[in-house]
């Protein structure tokens, strides 16, 4: 049979990915407030030229911020999961968080002469997350997936957590309207919640076809133990 693999896009998960970045207009808010501050009662051409800054940049999070909103809430949470991946290659709104770190350590050695080490490291990490998030995200799709194959049935779970099960492994495949599961022979369950998954139509689909081959496996062992029994 052909390989059948359905990401597993959590809506839960997604609104926790929305709420983080609203978190992140916070600090965009107080060092819009603080640009203009900058600009408008100190004085000397670094201040402007600081203040001028930072202003810039907290605008540019808060759009990277509203645009990643429209994306997660009308935009990549609509498109289809193997698509997903492909979306963007580059996490704007973790290069304009860091860009605005590096504004408040600049401006940290300017009015101290200090470096803000702790802060420096937080920049460099955000920076690195931004521009790797191609690979992150095509990670994290590939791991987060349901696959249907010639040896059995695997998904991935939560902290690198993978359910993996051959098909004599398999006691049998229940699909409802809710909610999914996937029993085996030692008593340990894999269930996906439907209302949870988007794209769930998908995941059932994919289910289905599974049931169906594991019924095709097992009706020839049936029908052989019962010659046996006669």
């Amino acid at each position: 049979m052909t390989d059948i693999i359905v990401p597993l896009v959590s809506r839960r998960r997604e609104r926790v990915q929305l709420l983080q970045r609203i978190q992140h207009g916070v600090p965009a808010l107080v060092l819009f407030v603080e640009g203009l501050d900058r600009i408008l009662t100190r004085q000397g051409d670094w201040n402007r030229w600081l203040g001028t800054a930072e202003a810039f940049a907290s605008l540019l999070l808060l759009g990277a911020i509203a645009r990643a909103i429209g994306r997660l809430r009308w935009g990549a949470g609509h498109t289809p999961p193997r698509q997903r991946v492909h979306v963007t290659q580059v996490d704007w709104l973790s290069l304009a968080l860091a860009s605005l770190l590096l504004l408040e350590i600049a401006a940290y050695r300017f009015e101290t002469g200090a470096w803000r080490h702790v802060t420096i490291a937080v920049a460099v990490v955000t920076l690195a997350v931004g521009l790797l998030h191609g690979r992150i995200t095509a990670f994290a799709a590939n791991r987060h997936t349901l696959r249907v194959t010639d040896h059995g049935v695997t998904a991935g779970g939560r902290f690198f957590q993978r359910f993996t099960a051959t098909w004599a492994a398999i006691d049998r495949i229940d699909i409802a309207e809710k909610s999914a599961a996937i029993v085996k022979r030692d008593g340990r369950t894999r269930t996906f919640d439907l209302i949870d998954i988007r794209h769930s139509n998908d995941v059932t689909r994919a289910l289905t076809r599974a049931r169906s081959r594991l019924d095709a496996g097992t009706r020839p062992a049936a029908g052989i133990a019962e010659q046996i029994r006669t």
